[in-house]
This record gives C-alpha cells, structure tokens and sequence, in this order.
C-alpha cells in the first residue's frame, strides 16, 4: 500500500512539474496571444491548474476502486470457469493453498503488493491426476499479468506426518506442509538442519531435504549461486533472511512456515510408475477401442486367450437392453433422428470402460446426451457383478501386456530398490516412510526413459528424511527418537510405539525400525510389476491401531496388550491379503527376474543368520522346558533330528491311539511338542536352502520369490508365535509354494 501511495503521489509531482516547465518554455508572444484569445484567455491559468485537479481526482477515484477490489479479493479467491462452482473437498481446498503460496510470489516478482488484485484460474488439466493446472492472473497497472503453474498431492495421508504437494513453478518442487505449525525461524532452520545430518551420513547416495534456497532464489536471486556448494547458498540465505526477517513471509503458508524441495534435476519413482503402468487410460483404451471381443464370434477368447462365453452372452445382452430403451425413450422424447449402430455400440462401451459419453455430441441435443448417460449408468450399476467381472479380466490382461513391454524396466528398477535398502543397512538408517513419492530417479534427464533399461545407469534416491533415525549412534548415545507414523499401505504397527515400548516388546528393536523398510520395499516391488498397492486393505488398519493407541491409559502393560493385540489383526490382514493377491498375480510376478548384485545378497544372508540363531535359541528353549522326553540324550536326539524325523514321530502319536487313559494326557503334550518342533526345524532347514542359494555366485530370482522370502523375515521378526497363533491362516510353510526348492531352480 506505501508502494501505490508513492506511485500516486510521484505522477502527481511529476505532470505539476510537466506542466510547469512546458508553461515556462512558452515563447512570450505565444503566451500574450493565448491570454488575449475569446471566451478562454483570461481562464488560461485556471484551465492549466483543472486539468491537474482533474488528474488527481481521477487517480484518487481509480486508487479507491482498486482497494475496493482488492478487499474483495483479499483472500485470493480462485474463480471457477467451469461452471460447476467452488469445489469444498479437502483436496481443492489443500491444493489452493499451495496455488496462493506461489501466487505471493508472483506478485513479488512483478513488483506488486501481497494484496494486489489477483485471481486463480483452474485450467483442464491433461497431466496424470491428480496434478491439476492453473491460471495465475495478476493486476499490474490495470492490466493483467498472467502465468501457469501445475499443482498435485502426493501419496497417501499419513496422520501425523507433513501433507506434501508437487509444484511445477518454473522448478519442479515438493512443498512440505509441516502437521503442527512452526512459526519460529530458528526452530524453521534447526529441522532442516537436523535432516541434512541424515543427508550426510547417506552421502554419496542422492538426497533431496528442504532448503530455503529453493523459494528465495526466486525472491532473491545470489550472484554466482550456481557455482556455490549447497550448504554455503543456504547460510548466506539464512543470513539474509535473519537481516531481513520480511522476506520470511515467502516461506510461510496460513502463518507457519513449509518445506520445498527442489526436484528440477529428478524424477519422482511415483511418476515413472505411472508412466509404466497408466492402467486406468489403458484399461479405458482397451475397452473402447476393442468392439470385436463383444460383438464378433471367439472376438473375446481370440485376443484374451480366455474362453468366457457365458460373460460375453451376458454383455451383449445388457448392450441389447441398452438399445431397446434407447428406441423406447427416442419415441417418448419424439426424438425421430435414427441413431447408427456403431454409435450405439460407441456409447455402450463408453460406459463398460467407466467413462460418459460427452454432451458435445454431433447433432444431437445435450439433454437427451443427459438422459442417456444416466440410463446407461443405472443399467450397468443393477448388472455391477457382470460389469466388473469383466474390466477386472480386461485389467489383468492389460497388466500382463504392460510387464512384457516394461519387464527390463522393471527388473532395474527393483534391483536398484534393493540397492538403496542394502545402502541403508550399512549406514544404519532406517527411513521408516519408503513409498514411491518419497524416492527420487536419478539419470541422466535427456536420456529418460531410456535409462532405465539399465540398473547401473541410475540410482533410487531420497526425497524428504523427515521419519528418518540412526540407529546405530556413535558411542553410547541413545537412539533419537524418529517421528511417530508413516504411510498407511507401507506401514506395520511398530511405526506407531515409541523406540522405550519397542525395546520391552522386542528382543532387538533397531532390527525393527530397519525392517519397517524391508516391509515397504517389499510392497514397492509388488507394485512396481503390477501398478497397483499390495497392502491397501490391511493399511486401513494403521489408522485405527494408532487411534486405540491414543485412547489407551494405563502405561507400558496396557500399551502392550493393544501392540499385541492390534498386531495379531494386523498381520493376520496382511497374510490373507498378501497371499490371496500373489496368487491371482502370480504368473506376472514369475515373469520378471532380477539379478542380485553381491551385497544385496549379502545383506539377505546376514538376515537369514540373524534369524537362524534366534530359531536355534528357541527350540532349545523348547526342548529344554518340556517333560515329556527327559534325559540328556533324548534332549540332544531332538535338537539333532531333522524336519522329516520329527514329522515322523509327531504322526506315530497322532495314530497310536491305543494306550491308557493315563498316558492320554502325555500323548497330547508330545504331540504339541512335535507340532512346534516341526515348524522350528522346517524353518531352519529352509533357511540354510536359503543361505546356499544366496552365496551363488550368480543369483536371478522371480519378484514373486522375493516377495516370499522378505515377508517371511519381516513377519518372522516382528510378530511372535506367543502372541497368538493367525487362526485359521498361519503359514503353512511346507504348502507355501516359494521353498527353497523353487529359489534353486531359478538359478
């Protein structure tokens, strides 16, 4: 508001002293003569002081009209064009937040005031959802100034952690809205400070943290910044921003300050996972752009391989319900235009593939388009079962297709995944919120997408470190505590218990927090061969463990009857949802190979030992406290005998029914007793399968593989037998077909 008062006031002066100076130049004569002329002459000096009166005036009128509007647009609403009004959803409204963070910016950069008149205009967005485009618009000299930027979230909501967004404002950027606010500059620099520690320790592995030169080079561009280490831009900015603590507002949204990263040189793993799978579009392609498989003879059992014929009579009956109410409604409606069959068949598919036909129709009127959009979608809601049948075989088809174009992509990319969980390892960190949002690709920019037909091309980074701990301090330091939470589908129930409760529930909690990746990456490599989540079912379940987990009172005692008991659910979830999707996706999953370079298959041999041990402690345990086979050596015979030995004599109890009644109760505890030895011993044996697989010397294993091996370590670790057995669906280990025996064929 100074700035527009100066600029009032500086025209002012300046046609004053215009005016002054044209006067003064007047020739004498020229001066005389206009002084003498009819009706104006004597008036001359009033008429020269109107015109400036008028000026002033008319400026005063224009400045007033100008901050009428701008209290009308203080708030920067953004003005819908599309005719359906204001969105309220929590999305819009999270993404017009971030829209206005940049508009303050713009309006910096065209040397306008924060409340300059302004709007925001949504533009048809032809990215990926859900990234949408905007028009910036703001008033400059009563004209507008415009630009366009792109908007998007990313990932799922996740509680306690940040809501992150994706901008595209000259840079690509993420924009990292913290879940309390921070108002406090220095308490502002210290968390970005405390995340470029974790930065370090992972050097030379790419890490994207917050910076404050992400936003002020465009507030305030440094000379030579480009040429200057990283850590020294962001001190002279912190500098320059502690000097002029004004310019702090660039880095605030609704009063607290947010975190941007800049993403410019990267690519997000989410993005490329959408450019390898887009399964909506295709599946919608397929449908549409496919009429035969409906309406020709073995159309559907030609291209799908898959001979459905009671599906497919059952389609082209709803399409000839279709038609039939279509010709019924055109004589109700009077509509006499005859409607071409293939226009027909064009709409009906339309709709198979969850679209609408659109209103813009040639030569038939919107309404009746209206009307026909919701008969086809009541049709097709009361056949739903039949409908969905269908999409989903026309998806796992389009899936299949998808790996086979994609499958060196893919491969390299899990590889790389397990790279980054191998680097992880030997630097003792543990990220604890891995998810393909939060990893960046590096490569060569001009170069994508091609580079990734090769693993040693490019690299899995990090993009934010904010859950991430050491821990494995120097010293005798104690493990920091990292940020409670994570992604849901990611996600296990130890995201959500403090470092002092996990260390009394398990044996080795920083085991824990390191195979809360392992769980992640396990997912990640799930979805990077199928496009879609392994774990969204049983990630719904984060959100309520961590609520009863808020309710809870009582101290450590009761939090651990809800650890234990809300982890029994969950991993009961998981199993079912784990095994029922690799199942149906199996063949997939088989398709792709990878090759484990030599310290990922070390990182997976140390596992196997550390697990080894703990099953040798156990069934020692377990041998040693029982009574029904006393004596040294009956006790050294049973830690010694094999799986199938054990099996033998678990099954000689079970069918040696003939003895007294006072040996039933003794016949029942051996037979417990071979149960639990059995599982022990079997697990042992597959894991020394397992050790003599992995010192290979050439080691290719399917995704599918590797998803059972890394689910067995993770669920055999954090979850324990006394806790309550899965009923119902604990792992039979001996039907699961991932044994060792298949690992050593793939060899």
């Amino acid at each position: 508001m100074i700035k527009k008062r100066f600029n009032f006031m500086f025209k002012v002066v300046y046609l004053t002293l215009t005016i002054l100076i044209i006067t003064a130049f007047i020739p004498l004569r020229i001066y005389e003569y206009l002084m003498k002329m009819p009706l104006i002459g004597g008036y001359f000096p009033l008429l020269i002081t109107g015109i400036l009166a008028l000026f002033i005036i008319y400026e005063i009128f224009g400045t007033f009209k100008d901050r009428i509007k701008t209290k009308k647009n203080r708030n920067d609403r953004v003005t819908e064009q599309n005719g359906n009004g204001l969105q309220k959803d929590k999305k819009m409204i999270g993404t017009r937040r971030i829209v206005q963070f940049f508009l303050k910016i713009y309006k910096f950069q065209l040397g306008e005031d924060l409340d300059a008149l302004s709007q925001i205009k949504p533009l048809d967005s032809r990215t990926i959802a859900p990234k949408e485009r905007y028009e910036l618009k703001v008033a400059k000299k009563r004209a507008w100034k415009s630009r366009n930027m792109t908007v998007g979230t990313i990932g799922e909501e996740s509680g306690s952690r940040s809501q992150c967004y994706s901008a595209i404002f000259d840079d690509h950027l993420v924009i990292k809205i913290p879940p309390k606010p921070i108002t406090d500059f220095k308490t502002y620099i210290n968390t970005i400070i405390a995340d470029q520690k974790i930065v370090n320790r992972l050097a030379p592995r790419e890490c994207l943290v917050p910076s404050v030169s992400a936003v002020m080079k465009l507030i305030h561009p440094i000379a030579n910044s480009k040429s200057l280490p990283h850590i020294e831009l962001e001190k002279k900015y912190y500098n320059w921003l502690i000097n002029y603590p004004g310019f702090q507002e660039y880095l605030k949204i609704d009063k607290s300050f947010v975190f941007i990263m800049d993403l410019s040189k990267y690519f997000f793993l989410g993005d490329t996972l959408k450019d390898i799978h887009n399964l909506k579009t295709k599946v919608q392609q397929e449908i549409i752009h496919n009429p035969d498989v409906i309406w020709e003879t073995y159309g559907f059992e030609g291209r799908y391989e898959f001979d459905n014929s009671t599906l497919i009579e059952s389609i082209r009956k709803l399409y000839d319900t279709f038609k039939n109410n279509v010709e019924k409604f055109q004589t109700k409606s009077g509509y006499s235009e005859s409607i071409p069959r293939f226009t027909l068949q064009k709409w009906f598919l339309l709709h198979l593939a969850n679209k609408k036909i659109k209103s813009k129709e040639k030569n038939i009127n919107p309404e009746f388009i209206d009307k026909l959009n919701r008969l086809l979608g009541k049709l097709l809601k009361k056949n739903q079962e039949i409908v969905e049948k269908y999409r989903q075989i026309i998806t796992l088809s389009v899936q299949k297709t998808t790996v086979k174009q994609h499958q060196p992509q893919m491969e390299t990319l899990i590889t790389n995944l397990l790279d980054l969980l191998s680097w992880l390892k030997k630097r003792d960190v543990a990220i604890r919120d891995l998810k393909p949002d939060n990893l960046l690709i590096a490569g060569e920019r001009s170069r994508y997408p091609d580079f990734l037909n090769s693993c040693n091309d490019y690299s899995v980074g990090l993009i934010d470190v904010e859950t991430a701990v050491h821990y494995n301090p120097d010293g005798n330091k104690n493990v920091a505590q990292p940020i409670l939470g994570g992604t849901p589908s990611y996600s296990t129930p130890s995201h959500l218990f403090l470092n002092k409760l996990l260390d009394q529930f398990f044996k080795d909690y920083k085991r824990i927090l390191y195979l809360q990746d392992w769980f992640a990456t396990l997912a990640m490599i799930y979805e990077t061969v199928t496009g879609a989540y392994l774990f969204m079912q049983s990630g719904k379940l984060i959100i309520g463990i961590k609520e009863q987990m808020l309710e809870t009172r009582g101290g450590v005692k009761a939090l651990f009857n809800v650890f234990k008991h809300s982890s029994r659910m969950f991993w009961l979830s998981i199993n079912v949802e784990l095994h029922r999707k690799i199942k149906i996706k199996k063949d997939m999953l088989e398709s792709v190979r990878v090759s484990l370079p030599d310290h990922v298959k070390a990182m997976f041999s140390e596992e196997f030992l550390i697990e080894k041990k703990e099953i040798e402690i156990k069934l020692k345990k377990t041998i040693q406290s029982q009574e029904i086979f006393n004596g040294k050596k009956n006790c050294q015979d049973l830690y010694c005998a094999s799986c199938k030995n054990i099996t033998k004599l678990k099954n000689y109890w079970i069918k040696n029914k003939n003895i007294s009644r006072g040996q039933q109760n003794r016949r029942v505890l051996a037979i417990n007793l071979f149960q639990d030895l059995e599982k022990l011993k079997y697990r042992i044996e597959k894991i020394e399968k397992l050790i003599k697989v992995f010192n290979t010397y050439e080691l290719n294993l399917s995704a599918y593989a590797l998803i059972g091996i890394m689910f067995d370590i993770i669920f055999n670790a954090m979850y324990k037998s006394e806790w309550g057995s899965l009923s119902g669906i604990e792992i039979d280990n001996k039907t699961d077909q991932t044994d060792a025996t298949s690992y050593e064929a793939t060899i």
